[in-house]
């Protein structure tokens, strides 16, 4: 009996082992490694500086959730000939702590959406996918500062963009 190809379960295998591939790298000292200078102190309700370790693992969740989405629509594209309308339509259940996804876009030839800071400090994320010449050409924009909204990317001349205030996450 031939199985039917479910494009869904490997993705989530991968989602699940870069998620927790992420924490292990954010997880800080171990007993093993040197101790490095304490961390400066901030009053409650300050927020941590935009250089801060803490801010820099919480950017990490808006820019792993944003890869997350990137591949779950290439998935979604090669299995319904479509990108995904909405976050439910990629069924890879995203919870996210510091950003709110927001502002996808789709239609038959590209996607775009965002994850947007929920506090101050932290970088917002845009993305996009579009399909081309049976291939698919792929951005992730960080705001070049921190930012609570962002201007998703524009794909124009068979090649994407970041808008004038974000730049491309290498990767």
């Amino acid at each position: 009996m031939p199985l039917k190809p479910n494009f869904r379960s490997p993705f989530k295998s991968v989602l699940i082992f870069s998620l927790v591939s992420l924490m292990g790298a954010c997880s800080g000292a171990t007993e093993n490694s040197p101790e490095t200078s304490p961390p400066a102190a901030t009053s409650p309700g300050t927020p941590a500086p935009t250089s801060s370790p803490v801010n820099t693992a919480r950017n990490a969740e808006g820019e792993t959730t944003l890869g997350a989405v990137l591949r779950a629509q290439q998935a979604y594209y090669l299995e319904y000939g479509k990108f995904a309308a909405s976050l439910e339509d990629l069924q890879i259940g995203i919870t996210m702590n510091y950003f709110t996804f927001a502002g996808l876009e789709a239609d038959t030839a590209q996607t775009t959406f965002k994850a947007v800071a929920n506090e101050a400090g932290l970088n917002s994320y845009a993305g996009g996918v579009a399909s081309v010449d049976s291939s698919f050409e792929v951005i992730l924009c960080e705001s070049s500062s921190p930012s609570q909204d962002i201007t998703p990317p524009q794909f124009e001349g068979g090649t994407w963009s970041c808008s004038p205030e974000s730049q491309k996450v290498e990767g």
